[in-house]
């Protein structure tokens, strides 16, 4: 009699999980990779924005998109609106930069991208444990939310020609070094296969 329970129960188990996945509502990610853009906003567009391969930061970050999207690895933007009184121009995205419809953006207002924001809460809910980091500035923000990340356990990629820090590329070179010399990854765009981190 227990045995034949036990058949039941189990078989009503497979069925329930069988129409819950044909509704929809078991979803497995679809990729454990995602890139943070970290303040690529017209408001910090001063300066000499060159990475250390001496691209412009915009151009770098274009690269970038050009490779994560057919790649299928989800796009977040770290927007910092600590100056909110700049307007909502000065505190977009350049246009070659612009947010793509299925894109994401978390807003923040301190360094660290994870501090204070939903920014883990929307990285859980994506299954996302690898992050791909590029963005400004290599030696504040970008450095803070890489500290962030790795505080709280993902596996970090920092671009390394794809931050900068308005100085032509010498802070973001110092940082670079500093990163590697952590353990944490520091790879050049054209160094990284991208279709291997979302199988």
């Amino acid at each position: 009699m227990k045995r034949n329970v036990g058949l039941v129960a189990g078989a009503l188990l497979v069925l329930a999980l069988s129409l819950v996945a044909q509704a929809g509502e078991v979803q497995t990610p679809s990729c454990t990779t995602a890139l943070l853009i970290i303040d690529v906003q017209r408001i910090w567009m001063f300066g000499d924005l060159r990475t250390t391969d001496g691209i412009w930061i915009t151009d770098a970050v274009v690269n970038v998109l050009e490779r994560v999207r057919p790649a299928g690895i989800p796009v977040i933007y770290v927007q910092d609106v600590s100056r909110s009184t700049a307007g909502e121009r000065l505190l977009g995205f350049p246009d070659a930069i612009t947010p793509k419809e299925g894109d994401r953006i978390s807003t923040k207002t301190f360094g660290n991208a994870f501090a204070g924001t939903t920014l883990k809460a929307l990285l859980d809910g994506l299954g996302v444990t690898r992050l791909l980091i590029c963005g400004l500035a290599s030696q504040s923000c970008v450095r803070a939310t890489v500290a962030g990340a790795r505080s709280l356990g993902y596996e970090i990629i920092v671009l390394a020609n794809a931050h900068a820090s308005g100085d032509g590329g010498i802070q973001a070179a110092q940082m670079n070094e500093a990163w590697a010399r952590q353990g944490i990854s520091v790879v050049p765009i054209a160094d990284l296969d991208f279709a291997s981190l979302c199988p």
